[in-house]
């Protein structure tokens, strides 16, 4: 019998892309990797003065996935060889081109991983997960009202980054579920009410909820986002993970194309239903 390959997840970013990333390192293991995990970049992030980035922190333990942090003295190793070569002994992997089986025996993968590939193969894995939080689990189990639709404003570091998504995408957004779900409402998620509440296509919404990027503040958001029925996203990784832990046949995803309008990241879900991104 073969041994396994090993293989070292980074875990960086917000929730959303926390994740993502859980999720992958999930397809591995099932794909036959020994899997650690590398939590260490959130430790680092503090040292860099990127007023443009908001700080992040892990929000739920390892222990929740059933999943290992790698050793400190496994770690410097690792970066000891990946100074070394790392063609030959360790392969360092950020993109999705990349074979299993093609792979070397140690692997390091530092990306966000945000593929429905991926994320669709681990849905069960992180609803089982995820449902030992309380709070996240109070959100699983709740009944969706239908035509409930949650509504996704994220500006705060995006605002620097020249990344929000105009009103006029929330217009077209708003048009298009309109016109497709039955007994629609929606209820709007932010972290600006001020830009919310100056805008009069967001003035029917029944309920308007601020939310931090504290730890508690996101957990109780996510909570509330799993309990609608359908989803006008931002591009956020917040927001998409919990439209898609929500999906089921009768569920409509707005997302936003292109993701980012000044960088090359792209974001393709065939599930969803694509709004025009353009800067207004």
């Amino acid at each position: 019998m073969n041994k396994k390959k090993i293989g070292v997840v980074d875990i960086k970013g917000g929730f959303g892309n926390q994740l993502f990333q859980i999720a992958f390192a999930k397809y591995l293991t099932d794909n036959n990797f020994d899997i650690y995990i590398n939590t260490r970049n959130f430790q680092r992030s503090k040292s860099i003065k990127n007023l443009n980035v908001d700080l992040r922190e892990l929000i739920l333990p390892l222990s929740l996935f059933d999943m290992r942090e790698i050793s400190d003295y496994r770690f410097k190793f690792l970066e000891i060889i990946q100074k070394i070569d790392n063609q030959s002994i360790v392969k360092k992997i950020s993109g999705h081109n990349f074979e299993i089986s093609k792979l070397r025996k140690i692997n390091r993968f530092d990306g966000y991983w945000q593929n429905q590939l991926y994320f669709n193969h681990s849905k069960n894995f992180l609803i089982t997960s995820l449902a030992k939080n309380q709070t996240i689990k109070k959100g699983l189990e709740e009944k969706k009202q239908a035509g409930s639709t949650m509504l996704h404003v994220r500006r705060g570091d995006y605002t620097n980054l020249q990344e929000c998504l105009s009103v006029g995408y929330y217009e077209k957004a708003l048009f298009m579920a309109k016109e497709n779900i039955e007994n629609f409402s929606f209820s709007v998620f932010t972290d600006d009410i001020a830009w919310v509440k100056k805008h009069e296509i967001f003035q029917s919404a029944e309920n308007i909820y601020f939310s931090s990027n504290s730890k508690e503040d996101t957990l109780i958001a996510f909570s509330q986002m799993l309990q609608f029925q359908n989803f006008i996203i931002a591009n956020s990784s917040f927001s998409l993970t919990a439209a898609l832990l929500s999906q089921n046949k009768n569920t409509k995803i707005f997302i936003p194309n292109p993701w980012f309008r000044n960088s090359p990241k792209k974001i393709d879900f065939p599930s969803t239903i694509k709004i025009e991104n353009k800067k207004t």
